[in-house]
């Protein structure tokens, strides 16, 4: 029996229950997350996460508003970054302030 690679499997497998766009989703908060990691280092990781995709729009939960200032003001790159990786599936960033 030949073995399925699983990055081939989970795309049939989306497409098959219709997730395919709420996995999609998932992918672009999970690497916004790293991005942020990347972009802010390790002070980051307790003070802003991606929460989700709506309508083209990836919204960011944020601590505070020093942090969506911080955040903003790398709104750019982090979209030109985003459209590198899945095209334009994210046209717009918009906060929430919320306990992380």
């Amino acid at each position: 029996m030949a073995l399925t690679n699983l990055k081939d499997l989970i795309p049939k497998i989306a497409a098959k229950y219709k997730l395919g766009g709420e996995l999609e989703a998932a992918m672009v908060c999970h690497f916004c997350d790293s991005l942020l990691k990347e972009l802010f280092h390790e002070r980051v990781i307790r003070k802003a996460r991606a929460k989700y995709v709506k309508k083209g729009i990836l919204w960011i939960a944020v601590v505070n508003s020093t942090w969506m200032q911080e955040i903003r003001m790398k709104r750019e790159e982090i979209l030109r970054k985003l459209e590198e990786r899945f095209g334009k599936k994210v046209e717009d960033i918009r906060f929430m302030q919320e306990k992380i």
